[in-house]
């Protein structure tokens, strides 16, 4: 059986072969391409942290005195509980990296951190291309 997106059909599909889809449930872990000594979007944009967690479970991040709380929420078409965090505006670090602490409080209250290390805020550029692609500094 098939869940619509709309969440109210569900459709049997005959002679098709299925297989089990991982279930993640109890992984806590940012996405593949967060890692220690990063660079992260400085202001004027946000800068968003995201990563996997237990079903409905709560993602904490106490950063430059404000309080971000989120809810893991899987997906069905991913099998997952993903969680997002876009932080305010933060401006350019030049000297001091920080880092940032995440903390996931499951429904039956087990606690779980993951941490960010030196990172630093500046600006983020995203190129690609072939031939065209060249600056001269």
């Amino acid at each position: 059986f098939f869940q619509a997106e709309d969440g109210i059909r569900d459709y049997k599909v005959t002679g098709v072969q299925t297989c089990a889809l991982p279930i993640y449930d109890n992984i806590f872990s940012f996405a593949s391409y967060y890692s220690n000594h990063m660079v992260l979007q400085r202001e004027p944009y946000k800068a968003t942290i995201w990563g996997y967690a237990a079903d409905r479970s709560i993602v904490s991040l106490t950063f430059m005195g404000k309080q971000y709380n989120v809810a893991a929420v899987n997906f069905y078409w991913t099998n997952k509980a993903i969680w997002k965090i876009t932080l305010d505006p933060v401006p350019a670090t030049t000297t001091s990296s920080v880092n940032l602490t995440f903390t996931q409080t499951t429904s039956s209250g087990q606690r779980s951190t993951i941490s960010l290390n030196d990172v630093l805020f500046g600006d983020v550029w995203i190129c690609s291309g072939m031939l065209l692609l060249y600056v001269i500094v």
